[in-house]
C-alpha cells in the first residue's frame, strides 16, 4: 500500500473513532441527565407521599375524634367525653 492510502486509511480510522466517542459522550450526558431529572421526580414524589400519608393520618384521627363526639352526643349517660 502507498505511503498517502496509509496515512488516509489511518486519518479516516481517526475520525471513525472520534465520531464514535463523540457519540459515546453525547449518548452518556444525555443518560446522565435523564436519571438526575428522574432523580429530582422521586424525590418530589416521596415528600409528595409523606405529605399525603400526613394528611390521612390527620383525617383518620378527625374520622375517630367525630365518632367520639357522635357517641358523646347519643349516649350521654355513661360515656367519658
Amino acid at each position: 500500500m502507498l505511503p498517502v492510502k496509509k496515512k488516509m486509511l489511518g486519518f479516516a480510522c481517526l475520525l471513525v473513532i472520534t465520531n464514535w466517542f463523540l457519540h459515546v459522550r453525547s449518548d452518556a450526558e444525555r443518560l446522565q441527565s435523564l436519571v438526575q431529572k428522574q432523580d429530582k421526580e422521586i424525590a418530589e414524589n416521596i415528600l409528595y407521599i409523606k405529605e399525603l400519608e400526613d394528611r390521612e393520618r390527620v383525617q383518620a384521627q378527625n374520622v375517630i375524634i367525630g365518632l367520639i363526639e357522635i357517641a358523646c352526643i347519643h349516649k350521654a349517660s355513661s360515656f367519658p367525653c
